[in-house]
């Protein structure tokens, strides 16, 4: 071997030597510093927010520190410039922010961490008990909205702004709809509702008669229409309308829509529109409809609807634009009755009355269009004759079609426990 390959080798060697000594007596790198370590951290996503998601929280204490980090810089308080009480605010964007309807101050002042933002009244929608400002300057920051709603039901968290980190209340997974689940939970007016990884689920609202659940969807679009006009146009027959789906068909053999509810001193009840009349089919122009949802999606303020019967004249309604809720209290003392009329029932999912369409939650208001009372529906639920059944459900009424008890289980529902 030559001189020049012995020292070559020799070199390589402690080259070798070096290389694995620095390896193991290099220092250890610093942990990466935690989103909630610094009060001025952006307010990104933390990574442990889904991990924690799916159990029963079994780190609440960590859980509810990264929450409260992400949304950090999200939830605001707003305070009108008359002497109103300060409102809970959600950033919708940078330069919008959500209140729930309240004081009618054309002024207002939106307190976000350290930051003080004037901003002025875009608008109010009354029957959705929201308000929308319109901020001079940019928020440091805007909530994520929740894509699509998940396939199966989730924890949900309500997060309230307050000096210092929000307060928060976790409801568990409920196949409730979304505005039961916020009416059960007794959740305060201007609490913004996630998911358990921060993004907007829904809000809640106030209205003449109290709280109110938005899902995200509908947030959006009462945002969109107050901030571009101003108002949220809810135009109205004073009338809930139905589809005759096959389920009535044993109810309602003709026709394709039906009459469930007509309000009271309405154009519709002037109009001689009556609960259970069925209509072969209704008309905006000569744009003819056989579903009630398509009417709904065509149907603008000021338009004249005709219904055609299947014998008898057409009866015409007029759509108005409802900016106040229907039923103004009119009670000095400030309380009134929740509901003179109706039961409100629980149903076992997978059940006869599940499949009928019945939901916990409902409250059955008419049995075959006469008030319904608790003795009646519990006799009918325990094993009665078929009935046609008056629901309501999250402010709109609806038919279901109780079949005779041969064909279906007495005890799929019951009227639930009243307090």
């Amino acid at each position: 071997m030559s001189r020049r390959t012995i020292l070559f080798l020799l070199a390589l060697g402690v080259l070798t030597a070096a290389i694995v000594a620095y390896d193991i007596l290099r220092p250890a790198e610093a942990p990466a510093e935690s989103l909630t370590a610094g009060a001025e951290a952006a307010p990104q996503a933390p990574p442990v927010a889904r991990a924690l998601s799916r159990a029963a929280l079994i780190y609440p204490g960590e859980f509810a520190s990264d929450l409260a980090a992400r949304l950090r810089l999200s939830l605001a308080i707003a305070e009108p410039a008359a002497n109103s009480a300060a409102e809970p605010a959600v950033m919708l964007t940078p330069r919008t922010a959500l209140v729930a309807a309240g004081s009618p101050a054309a002024r207002w002042v939106v307190r976000v961490d350290d930051r003080e933002i004037a901003a002025e009244l875009a608008g109010i929608d009354a029957l959705h008990g929201v308000a929308l400002l319109r901020l001079a300057s940019d928020a440091p920051a805007a909530v994520a909205f929740q894509d699509s709603p998940p396939a199966v039901p989730e924890p949900i968290v309500a997060m309230r702004p307050r000096a210092g980190v929000p307060a928060m209340q976790y409801l568990p997974a409920s196949s409730l709809p979304f505005a039961a689940r916020v009416a059960r939970a007794s959740i305060e007016p201007g609490d913004t509702l996630v998911d358990l990884d921060g993004h907007m689920v829904g809000f809640v609202g106030r209205t003449a008669y109290g709280t109110t659940g938005l899902e995200a969807a509908l947030v959006r679009e009462v945002a969109a229409a107050l901030h571009g006009r101003g108002r949220h146009p809810h135009p109205s027959l004073g009338a809930d309308i139905q589809t005759i789906t096959p389920a009535l068909r044993p109810r309602f053999p003709e026709g394709s829509l039906v009459a469930v509810y007509v309000l009271p001193r309405s154009d519709a009840e002037r109009s001689g529109l009556r609960a259970g009349q069925p209509f072969a089919a209704a008309f905006i122009g000569t744009q003819r409809f056989v579903t009630a949802e398509a009417l709904t999606r065509a149907l603008r303020a000021g338009d004249e609807v005709r219904f055609d019967r299947e014998e008898g004249p057409s009866l015409t309604v007029r759509a108005v634009d409802v900016q106040t809720p229907p039923h103004e209290p009119a009670n000095p003392r400030g309380a009134w009755p929740e509901n003179e009329t109706g039961v409100p029932i629980i149903v076992v999912p997978g059940s006869d009355a599940a499949r009928a369409g019945l939901r916990t939650g409902d409250r059955v208001e008419a049995v075959d269009l006469r008030p319904a009372r608790l003795t009646a529906v519990n006799q009918l639920l325990r094993g009665g004759g078929a009935a046609l059944l008056t629901v309501e459900r999250e402010n709109r009424h609806r038919f279901v079609w109780l079949a005779a008890p041969q064909a279906r289980s007495s005890s799929s529902a019951t009227p639930a426990t009243r307090r």
